[in-house]
């Protein structure tokens, strides 16, 4: 039986299904404008190989993180953030598989849902921060 499961790095195996999904995902056309302003301001998201897995990080900004959700052995998400100030972390980007999204804009696919609370939960584990900030949505969520 498959379940979703998170991990800051995948086996870099995965390096072409990483790359469809980032950056040649069917869904990113409705936040194009957005997606062009982040990576305008914050620089270029990217790949990087390390010791045989993969991460993402924001090629200017050296504290972006990143975490991936996976399916059983299918990777169908990807977020990049960062911890903006003491108060913030700005989610700057994220990808789901189209196969796991729902086309309506009201609600969120269950495998956002699951990215986002991890999210949160990430946040928590921060003392002071109290708001994450998205990107992709120009909202703010207060924790």
């Amino acid at each position: 039986m498959s379940s979703f499961h998170f991990s800051t790095a995948i086996n870099e195996t995965y390096y072409d299904d990483l790359e469809k999904l980032f950056y040649f995902n069917p869904g990113q056309s409705r936040y194009f404008d957005r997606i062009v302003e982040t990576v305008e301001t914050f620089g270029q998201p990217k790949i990087v190989r390390k010791n045989g897995m993969l991460v993402m990080q924001i090629e200017n900004l050296p504290g972006s993180s990143c975490i991936f959700l996976c399916y059983g052995p299918k990777l169908v998400g990807v977020m990049i953030y960062f911890l903006e100030s003491k108060r913030d972390l700005r989610l700057l980007h994220v990808a789901v598989d189209e196969e796991f999204t729902i086309k309506k804009n009201l609600t969120l696919s269950p495998p956002m849902g699951l990215m986002i609370d991890k999210l949160i939960e990430i946040a928590s584990g921060f003392a002071n921060v109290k708001t994450i900030k998205i990107d992709y949505l120009n909202r703010s969520i207060k924790i």
